[in-house]
């Protein structure tokens, strides 16, 4: 990988979602690159905040009337 990943390509990486050989390249540009390295430490630290947050109850009719607008 010759360029910088994109955001999207982080993110899916941080949850595992990069198949192969997409996720080989990635790996080799973050084994050479210490800014995508933080900024992939920092989307796994967000992840972990986020998964530990307590599902919400979407109150009933809440998506129809989101539709609707």
């Amino acid at each position: 990988m010759s360029t910088h990943p994109d955001q999207e390509s982080l993110c899916a990486h941080a949850d595992g979602a990069v198949p192969e050989p997409a996720r080989a390249a990635l790996e080799a540009h973050l084994a050479e690159c210490p800014p995508c390295r933080r900024a992939l430490a920092e989307l796994k630290s967000v992840s972990k905040l986020v998964a530990g947050l307590p599902r919400a109850e979407l109150p009933v009719g809440f998506l129809a009337r989101l539709e609707r607008r």
